[in-house]
């Protein structure tokens, strides 16, 4: 047999660069060339993980971690999808339990689909004591289902390492009736107690925005906010659900109580149906570091444009911003008709008060057919 030739950091290169479906084809011909591949093969072959949804794939990696335990120090990132129904749910929940009680060095972990109060007691400690792991740092939940805003509260309390939170949209069935972050009279946790957050992702439209906030600022929170460098929020109002001024209330309070950390802004425009014009303005009077501003969903055809120019002036009041970034939503059959002159005022704007953005490096305008398809940059 002949032993490969070629220099270890070029292996390690090619190796560490095969991505997708194709790339994990090539990893496992990789793994069977020599000795000298197999450990970097199964260590990129195991990185990231998808459980849920392909009943045998779950098994095939089940009886992977069992006859080759050394494969689960592999697993860095774990995407859980777990929807309800069927007759094999619970042989799903533990053989999900048991997996998840293998891993040793999980960085990032995505739960999505899960109906936290159909989970089995076994499978909700498994997610206790894997979130106890000081290695996970990034923790994502999107299309959960909670009962209470206690229970997503409890959820994350064994976080001993997490510094990075996503929440996309998440169903609470709790009424409108207050919560346990809002009685000043509940013992607060001490703040050594707390994780520290720098990075927090929500998406507003998500069912009962503001009482994640609640939580998330209540005395029992697990996780401080004060310490946010980046905050990204999405989906602030659609034509389906024009932002309204509980919305911004809650996005005011989050600001003020993330405070000066915070460095990186990126917002949706607030997208109002009737006039393009949202009945609140953010208030970044708290925030005075902040450097790098991306806005994303301007649509030309919203006119929302006289709220952008009242934010910037806004957010220059209190910053010296260096990178500014603009997603611009455009109808491709209709934008030759738009009158380009509409961003004259921006330019006028950012050209005329020299005192407010002189430490400006970069402006970018990113001209987007679709939300998430940019095509051209000016």
């Amino acid at each position: 047999m002949h032993h490969c030739r070629l220099p270890q950091e070029m292996v390690d290169a090619v190796l560490n660069n095969l991505r997708g479906a194709d790339g994990r084809k090539a990893l496992l011909t990789c793994s069977q060339v020599c000795h000298a591949w197999l450990p970097l093969s199964q260590r990129n072959l195991f990185r990231r993980i998808t459980f849920g949804g392909d009943g045998g794939r779950n098994k095939r990696l089940y009886q992977a971690l069992q006859s080759s335990p050394h494969l689960s120090k592999y697993i860095r990132e774990l995407k859980v999808l777990l929807p309800i129904g069927g007759d094999a749910f619970h042989a799903t929940c533990q053989t999900l339990s048991v997996i998840l009680g293998k891993l040793s060095e999980l960085q990032r972990l995505t739960l999505c689909g899960l109906v936290w109060h159909k989970l089995t007691v076994d499978l909700k400690q498994s997610l206790h004591r894997l979130l106890l792991l000081s290695s996970i740092s990034f923790v994502k939940l999107d299309n959960m289902y909670f009962v209470s805003v206690d229970d997503f509260a409890n959820l994350l309390r064994p976080a001993q390492g997490v510094t990075q939170l996503s929440l996309g949209f998440c169903y609470l069935a709790q009424e409108d009736q207050g919560v346990q972050g809002e009685h000043e009279d509940e013992p607060r946790l001490n703040l050594r107690e707390r994780r520290h957050l720098n990075l927090l992702h929500f998406y507003a439209q998500q069912h009962k925005f503001y009482l994640y906030v609640d939580c998330l600022l209540g005395p029992r929170s697990p996780l401080e906010v004060s310490h946010i460098q980046t905050l990204l929020i999405d989906d602030l109002g659609s034509p389906y659900r024009p932002v309204s001024k509980r919305d911004g209330d809650t996005l005011n309070r989050l600001l003020r109580a993330i405070g000066s950390s915070l460095k990186h802004l990126q917002l949706d425009v607030p997208y109002n149906a009737w006039d393009g014009r949202p009945d609140f303005d953010i208030n970044l009077e708290f925030n005075s570091n902040i450097k790098r501003l991306h806005l994303t969903n301007i649509n030309l055809m919203s006119r929302n444009l006289a709220w952008l120019l009242r934010f910037l002036l806004n957010i220059a009041t209190s910053n010296q911003l260096e990178h500014i970034i603009f997603d611009v939503k455009i109808d491709g059959d209709t934008f030759a008709r738009e009158d380009s002159s509409v961003w004259k005022q921006v330019d006028r704007l950012l050209a005329r008060d020299e005192d407010k953005f002189r430490q400006l490096q970069t402006l970018d305008i990113k001209l987007c057919v679709e939300k998430i398809e940019c095509d051209e940059t000016i």
